[in-house]
């Protein structure tokens, strides 16, 4: 009886061991991201046009989503299984991206340097907002995958936050 309760509990303790991103996922907090609209791209398309390539190798999915960033706003650390314009068209918002292990952050936004568009993909990033932003994200993603897929904090992410305005 007693190795019987043992078994179980090195069995619960081993399956928690496993699935970390359960409890280390980071979930995103004043944000919000509406889809408006979803479809199919069933079409393989290759356009080499002015300096702009485009490419897809089979059906793919689009989406358009509006992003919202109330003040102090963080999508989370996530990911996408495909590439995603995004076009901030009120606030700013810090992208903060994992570059050969280092956190790395750049601002975008009307007015700012680095322009108001941005794209993202595979890699890890994290967009968060001191005063709040609105964008619009076209994704182009897999055929039938999820257009968010979210990561446990890197590790360069220790103490990381919203930026705090000067």
């Amino acid at each position: 009886m007693l190795n019987s309760i043992r078994l179980k509990c090195l069995a619960a303790a081993a399956a928690i061991s496993l699935c970390p991103s359960l409890a280390w996922a980071s979930p995103p907090s004043n944000w919000s991201g509406e889809r408006l609209v979803a479809a199919d791209l069933n079409e393989t398309i290759q356009v080499n046009d002015e300096r702009i390539k485009f490419q897809t190798k089979g059906p793919t999915d689009t989406q358009e989503v509006k992003l919202v960033w109330q003040a102090g706003g963080s999508s989370g650390w996530h990911h996408h299984p495909g590439m995603v314009l995004v076009q901030v068209v009120s606030g700013l918002v810090d992208v903060t991206r994992v570059v050969n292990g280092q956190c790395k952050t750049v601002q975008y936004g009307v007015g700012s340097p680095n322009g108001s568009t941005f794209t993202e993909g595979d890699s890890m990033h994290v967009g968060t907002s001191v005063g709040g932003a609105v964008a619009y994200a076209t994704a182009i993603i897999a055929d039938g995958a999820q257009g968010r897929l979210d990561d446990n904090p890197p590790s360069c992410a220790t103490n990381f936050g919203v930026r705090q305005p000067k």
